[in-house]
């Protein structure tokens, strides 16, 4: 009689959490986004700008005095401060922290051990370049990012400080520069805006991406600054939400993507602590398999399938007609089949905006892109092991005994798909 109980009981509790986990639907919004570049907003962000301070005779900084609280601010001047502190950011970063394209004077420049070292223009002392740093950054981050912090690059002497003119070298960088911001909280002394950058690195795939990330910016001694050189990845009720929010469908039935290719969505049918070992690895095995389908054949665009009949022409570009999706709620909606919402807005999401993909009259086009791809790095070769099994989570290393990347499956929609595509790197000593 026990037994019996303890069945009806889980499938009562498997039952529920199939009905129950996910359920939310995304609660609509209203967002007020701004391309960056508009003529509109470059008068408004030179308004609120103060006098530029050089770190070239070509490249400047342009501090953004305090004048009023964010509270005050309209969506408006609060997305004009974002775009101008984010293009000064990439400045800085790009061509001064990345390429060395310091202003230094020709005349005095001294050669020491085989490298060239001149005698900075704009600043004297590590001090002084932290100090116009501060009117971007944080003092803390004015601190970590100025040249003189970088004890190999720079040489200071009684005639002031000199700085290598060598370039410095950063593998798998591409610079980021915003396409569109949003504001999306405004308090006395905070900002927090959402950015669409050009160029953000998924570690996973090792492909530059359009991605949406998150800059917090604060006042700091009468200014507008950045809390850090680099944004964070927008909180699930920090994603960008198209003006219709998609309903996912609970498909549990195979879907075609490919002409010979389907994706295999899996039910949640009892709770992940019940699960054997073999069934969460098959289950984490097929996941990641139409994973590596979605995520190269469609995220990134390598074999998108697509009626080479149905063309467009676009932005100056030719756009076919995708072939299994008819629009953008569709394509997204097949990507959280397998990944979860979160994830689903990531990827298929983001590159409906401002990448390989359009929908115009509600049909979903396609345009192939003369860049290197990237692919995801998943070959199915690994000994996949249970880390932990909850009710609606289980969490997976791909593969254990080398460095591997650890994966966490949850529920939702009555579901069980992959949390993050990129899961988390882990060592073989954490594991």
């Amino acid at each position: 009689m026990k037994k019996i109980a303890c069945l009806v009981l889980s499938f009562l509790l498997a039952f529920g959490a199939a009905g129950c986990a996910g359920e939310e639907e995304p609660v609509p919004r209203t967002e007020v986004s701004f391309r960056t570049g508009q003529p509109s907003q470059a008068v408004l962000m030179e308004s609120l700008q103060e006098r530029p301070i050089p770190f070239t005779d070509e490249l400047s900084i342009h501090p953004i005095p305090y004048t009023k609280p964010g509270t005050e601010l309209a969506d408006e001047e609060a997305a004009a401060i974002a775009e101008s502190i984010l293009w000064d950011n990439w400045m800085y970063y790009d061509k001064v922290s990345v390429k060395n394209e310091i202003g230094y004077d020709p005349e005095r420049v001294i050669e020491i051990e085989g490298y060239h070292y001149g005698k900075t223009k704009y600043y004297n002392s590590p001090e002084e370049e932290q100090e116009i740093l501060s009117r971007l950054y944080v003092r803390d981050a004015a601190k970590r990012w100025g040249q003189g912090n970088h004890k190999v690059m720079a040489l200071m002497r009684e005639d002031g400080l000199y700085l290598r003119l060598e370039p410095g070298i950063l593998p798998n960088y591409a610079p980021q520069i915003p396409l569109e911001v949003t504001p999306i909280l405004k308090e006395e002394k905070r900002l927090v805006a959402r950015a669409h950058m050009t160029n953000a690195l998924c570690y996973r795939t090792f492909f530059h991406g359009n991605e949406d990330l998150v800059y917090e910016i604060l006042e700091q001694d009468g200014y507008w600054v950045l809390k850090d050189i680099f944004g964070e990845l927008p909180a699930p009720g920090q994603m960008y939400q198209p003006k219709e929010v998609y309903t996912y469908p609970k498909r549990t039935e195979k879907i075609q993507v490919q002409d010979d290719g389907f994706i295999h969505p899996i039910p949640y049918t009892k709770p992940g602590e019940l699960l054997s070992e073999e069934e969460a690895v098959g289950m984490f095995r097929s996941l990641m398999a139409d994973a590596k389908l979605l995520i190269e054949d469609y995220y990134l665009g390598k074999n998108a399938a697509v009626d080479p009949e149905v063309c467009r022409i676009e932005e100056r570009k030719k756009w076919y007609k995708v072939k299994y999706f008819d629009t953008a709620a569709e394509f997204e909606g097949a990507f959280a089949v397998i990944f979860s919402r979160y994830s689903a807005r990531r990827t298929a999401g983001q590159v409906v905006r401002y990448s390989r993909y359009r929908e115009w009259d509600g049909e979903l086009y396609f345009a192939p892109e003369p860049v290197p791809y990237g692919e995801f790095d998943y070959t199915g070769n690994c000994e996949p092991r249970v880390v932990s099994q909850e009710m609606h989570k289980l969490v997976i290393d791909e593969n254990p005994e080398l460095h591997s990347w650890r994966y966490t499956l949850v529920v939702e929609d009555g579901r069980w798909v992959i949390e993050d595509f990129n899961g988390v790197y882990t060592s073989k000593e954490e594991n």
